[in-house]
């Protein structure tokens, strides 16, 4: 025997208690949420990067909030396809500390079209605990 209940699901009659909790707890259906791709056509995004040998750390800012922080491999093409992917029509800005890499990694950027700048480490400001997000927030 099938119960209709919330427009049209049928739920077995061995689960009737469960729908009479979920009544008393007045509880609605799971609503489907719909994801609609971001356009950041016009906005500036800036881009801190920590470079080492193995992995870029990673922040991404827009004007007013950190929209993303992670760590990827150290590859310019593998950051440009992520921001294509998940923050398209934005324009570019990106810095790191100059280190061990020299202009390797900036030339890259800029063939892309990732504005890239090299920052002397002296010139950012270090707060008692350093962090990626203190960078980038400098760089903006």
């Amino acid at each position: 025997m099938l119960i209709n209940y919330w427009d049209d699901i049928k739920i077995q009659q061995k689960d009737y208690k469960f729908v009479l909790l979920i009544k008393q707890l007045k509880l609605k259906p799971m609503q489907v949420q719909v994801k609609e791709k971001m356009d950041y056509s016009g906005q500036n995004l800036y881009i801190g990067l920590d470079v080492h040998k193995k992995s870029w750390h990673v922040t991404i800012l827009s004007e007013t909030v950190c929209l993303k922080s992670f760590v990827q491999p150290p590859d310019p093409v593998s950051l440009k396809n992520y921001l294509e992917a998940k923050l398209p029509g934005a324009n570019y800005s990106c810095a790191y500390e100059a280190g061990f890499s020299g202009y390797t990694h900036h030339k890259h950027l800029n063939k892309l079209g990732i504005q890239n700048i090299v920052v002397n480490p002296a010139d950012v400001p270090k707060k008692n605990k350093h962090t990626h997000r203190i960078s980038c927030k400098f760089f903006r």
